[in-house]
């Protein structure tokens, strides 16, 4: 059974893809048990599913439709601590593959927007039990009066805002250096900006240093303005929709290398962006700015095409607050594994299930 196990509303999709990612990395072939390889990735993929009940009680889900085919399956099929031990001989790498394996659906996606597929980029946590491993790897938010009662994962995702696909992901301890949501957010879309893609951000990823390193790539952007920042039009560039032309001023190390002293040295750049203001009825005004400087894209347009970012927030509600969601109440955490690589395990088959 072990060895052959699917589940079929799924297996069409997802077993190729989990057999390839055992076999990449040498897991295909393990020494004989109950929880074999592939079986033991159909219980951390049930895991993510069933949120409010144990492990145990999970497996035995997967396994109780057998019953109906005449095979006397036992209420505890493994001992105590098996399925954990049968996790961490898995472990995070094939997970991961599998994920990418259905983040893969994105390129077969058109284009969205005047020729650009988009991705809305943002961040969120995710809670964790309160084990010594996970608060040491992940560490917790600091509150008015200490520390929050779980430690927390962050995640920054990149969704295809059409469908709601995550396409990739970056994990990290909520405490840390290199760890907050805007470094976790530049590493993600250097790595997957290219021509054709079209990011659609927030006001907390406005910076220069990351609108240039994502139009050096080819990729285009929409971005809210924070109110703070000054913008001021080039002359005779105002549109009849009231949007115009700006320069973004400012400087990026210089590609011929450090000085001979080893010091970095800095070339000035200058950048030019469409800024549009907008107000809808009810809030304050807002701008937004992009790299997309075709006039024939009406003003209109690419502000209710940014508003579609929200579709991040959506997808992170349908993670968090339904696909996770007991059915007795509220979770006391997103996550139940115990052991910060079985965390990460976790949330790379959230994901998956979530594709």
């Amino acid at each position: 059974i072990g060895q052959r196990f699917t589940v079929e509303v799924f297996g069409r999709d997802i077993q190729p893809l989990i057999e390839d990612a055992l076999k990449k990395h040498g897991k295909l072939l393990q020494r004989k048990s109950k929880l074999t390889p592939v079986l033991t990735m159909w219980v951390v993929l049930g895991l993510c599913l069933r949120r409010e009940i144990s492990c145990k009680n999970t497996l035995f889900w997967l396994l109780a439709g057998l019953r109906s085919r005449g095979l006397d399956v036992p209420r505890q099929p493994v001992a105590d601590g098996a399925i954990t031990h049968a996790r961490k001989r898995i472990g995070v790498g094939v997970l991961r593959d599998l994920f990418q394996g259905t983040a893969a659906k994105v390129n077969e996606l058109a284009a969205d927007f005047y020729g650009f597929l988009t991705l809305a980029v943002d961040g969120t946590t995710m809670t964790m039990p309160d084990t010594p491993k996970n608060s040491k790897r992940f560490g917790r938010p600091g509150t008015g009066r200490g520390k929050a009662a779980f430690p927390q994962a962050r995640v920054v995702a990149m969704v295809a805002t059409a469908v709601h696909l995550i396409f990739d992901v970056a994990i990290g301890p909520y405490v840390g250096k290199g760890t907050g949501e805007r470094s976790l957010a530049i590493q993600l879309m250097l790595k997957n900006a290219h021509e054709g893609i079209l990011f659609l951000l927030d006001k907390g990823f406005y910076g220069f240093d990351l609108l240039d390193m994502i139009l050096q790539r080819g990729a285009a952007f929409v971005v809210a303005v924070p109110d703070g920042v000054k913008l001021k039009p080039i002359r005779k560039s105002r549109q009849p929709d009231g949007s115009y032309l700006a320069w973004l001023d400012g400087e990026v190390e210089d590609p011929a290398g450090p000085s001979p002293g080893g010091r970095k040295r800095w070339k000035k750049v200058r950048r030019k962006v469409r800024v549009i203001e907008y107000q809808i009825p009810g809030f304050r005004r807002r701008r937004i700015a992009t790299s997309l400087l075709d006039f024939n894209i009406p003003a209109r347009d690419l502000v209710r095409h940014y508003h579609r970012r929200w579709e991040i927030e959506l997808a992170y509600d349908e993670l968090k607050t339904h696909q996770c969601a007991r059915r007795t109440g509220q979770c006391p955490t997103i996550l139940r594994s115990k052991l910060p690589e079985l965390v990460e395990q976790e949330i790379y088959g959230m994901l998956t299930d979530y594709n």
